[in-house]
C-alpha cells in the first residue's frame, strides 16, 4: 500500500475508534436511558469497525463506508435544520468525512491481491 493510502486508513480508523470509545463512555456521563443505550451500541459496532480497520481487512472498509454513511443519512432525516446543534453538526462531518476517506481506499486497493 501507498503512504496515503495507510494515511487515510489510519486516520479513518482513529476517528471511527475515537467515537466508539465516546460513544460508549457517555453511558457514565449521562442519565441511563433508552437513547443512551442505542447510542453506547451504536458505539460499540463503531469500535469494532474502527479496530477492524487498523488491520488489512477489505470487509471493515465496506462496514467503514456503509455503517456512517447510514448513521448520517438517519441523523440528517431525524432532525431539521434549525435543530442541528454543533455537536451534531461534528458527528455529521466526522461520519461523512469516514465514509469518504473509507471509500478512496477501498476503491484504490480493489485492484490488488488479497492477502
Amino acid at each position: 500500500m501507498s503512504d496515503n493510502t495507510d494515511f487515510l486508513r489510519n486516520t479513518a480508523a482513529t476517528l471511527v475508534t475515537a467515537a466508539g470509545i465516546t460513544q460508549i463512555a457517555l453511558l457514565w456521563f449521562a442519565p441511563l436511558t433508552s437513547d443512551q443505550v442505542a447510542i453506547a451500541g451504536w458505539g460499540a459496532v463503531y469500535l469494532f469497525v474502527g479496530l477492524g480497520l487498523f488491520g488489512i481487512s477489505r470487509t471493515a472498509l465496506v462496514l467503514g463506508v456503509i455503517l456512517p454513511s447510514l448513521r448520517a443519512g438517519s441523523t440528517l432525516l431525524s432532525l431539521t435544520l434549525p435543530e442541528i446543534s454543533q455537536l451534531d453538526f461534528l458527528l455529521l462531518a466526522g461520519d461523512f468525512l469516514v465514509a469518504l476517506m473509507c471509500a478512496v481506499v477501498f476503491l484504490r486497493l480493489r485492484h490488488l491481491p488479497s492477502f
